[in-house]
């Protein structure tokens, strides 16, 4: 397969695919991966098998975004001894990942490209068959999302995740209708090529809200999604709590520059009550309410320390019946939590509360601090710069 374009000799095949007649391929970036050098090579072991079990139907390439550590030589070493069964590309310059997906993109020519990450297990393949057929049949689709949840890992910390991406998972039914996402997700999810190009020219590149700014931009086209359950991407969540409040102020961080770029879009749904308007100014509410929790508690608990402890009680218990309902709205879901226990889900409005706040305030403190550095790159970027010119944040987060 002859690359189209090689823009600013930033990419290049390490191992290139045979021209081939497949429909589909399985894009995995990865950027200085080898810390531990026996995880990275049972990572490399895993995606040669999976290549070899859907041979006949996908290609699976690795992308090496442009490591600065010894992953691009292992990745390299490891193809010329081992039938690997998979392909590889590498990207002259670290692009935050989005500018690594763009170019591999514009270096191929599948119909389908099936979104990854590195760390994430992918299960029932097979299935895309149908979704593909879907795809094809309707050209209004630009892809569709998998059913991803945490698996791997054990403790408190990953079973409160586990109730969290399955009510995040529940949520997809209000959206099936008219079948749209706020989020498509990053490490599970499939795009038609040449719409996901058509995104990325629109793309600011920055990396922390990526897949979130990417299925924003498919809904401003008009473009719709549709949930793909049976075909399963298994993450591996932060196992400390410490990991996770720095994964989710990473994403909060995400949500508020899409926010910031796409704010006319997200007033435009709210303004016509469309599901995804909705859970928009659903969240606006939490998280302005979440903010300004400590504030709440003085003025309540300046009343009486009674009052204090009614409210809070009424608060918990709402909380509860809340995600309960959620739980019940969709039991297909449930079934991928490992052993819901009772303490878990009564512990879980906590659980939230905690990360929730902490992580939305640091998302927040940073966007404020770096506002005006955001909304210069929005303006270097709103004359479709490609995304394989991205420049790095000049604070990091």
């Amino acid at each position: 397969m002859k690359p189209k374009h090689q823009q600013l000799d930033l990419f290049s095949w390490i191992k290139q695919p045979a021209f081939s007649a497949k429909r589909m391929a399985v894009l995995i970036p990865q950027f200085n991966e080898c810390k531990d050098i026996a995880y990275y090579y049972g990572r490399l072991e895993y995606f040669s098998t999976l290549a070899h079990k859907y041979s006949d139907e996908l290609d699976v390439i690795l992308i090496d975004d442009g490591s600065n550590d010894e992953s691009r030589e292992i990745l390299a070493r490891f193809q010329q001894r081992v039938d690997s069964g998979f392909y590889s590309a590498a990207i002259a310059s670290n692009t935050q990942k989005v500018g690594a997906l763009n170019l591999t993109a514009i270096n191929t020519s599948y119909d389908y490209l099936i979104l990854s990450d590195f760390d994430t297990d992918l299960g029932h393949l097979e299935n895309l068959r149908m979704a593909v057929m879907r795809l094809d049949y309707s050209q209004e689709f630009m892809g569709c999302y998998l059913r991803m949840y945490p698996f791997g890992e054990s403790g408190l910390t990953f079973k409160m995740q586990q109730l969290e991406y399955c009510f995040a998972r529940t949520y997809y039914k209000f959206h099936q209708k008219e079948r749209s996402v706020p989020v498509m997700p990053g490490a599970g999810s499939c795009y038609r090529r040449t719409m996901l190009l058509d995104i990325y020219k629109m793309h600011s590149g920055l990396r922390s809200g990526e897949d979130r700014e990417a299925a924003t931009i498919g809904a401003k086209l008009n473009l719709k999604v549709f949930y793909l359950e049976n075909v399963e991407a298994l993450t591996r969540p932060p196992s400390r709590l410490p990991q996770l409040i720095s994964q989710r102020t990473r994403w909060y961080t995400g949500y508020i520059e899409t926010v910031i770029k796409e704010h006319a879009f997200y007033f435009a749904q709210i303004k016509s009550g469309s599901v995804i308007g909705l859970r928009t100014l659903q969240d606006f509410v939490s998280v302005l309410l979440l903010l300004l929790f400590p504030i709440l508690v003085m003025i309540v608990a300046a009343t009486g320390f009674k009052s204090l402890i009614a409210v809070l009680s009424i608060s918990y218990c709402l909380s509860e019946c809340y995600y309960l309902l959620l739980l019940t709205y969709a039991p297909k879901e449930k079934r991928f939590v490992q052993n819901p226990s009772m303490l878990s889900i009564l512990l879980y409005p906590l659980f939230w509360l905690l990360v929730s706040f902490l992580s939305w305030w640091k998302a927040v403190m940073y966007c404020v601090l770096n506002y005006k550095t955001i909304k210069a790159h929005f303006n270097r970027n709103k004359d479709m710069v490609p995304p394989y010119v991205f420049y790095h944040r000049e604070a990091s987060i």
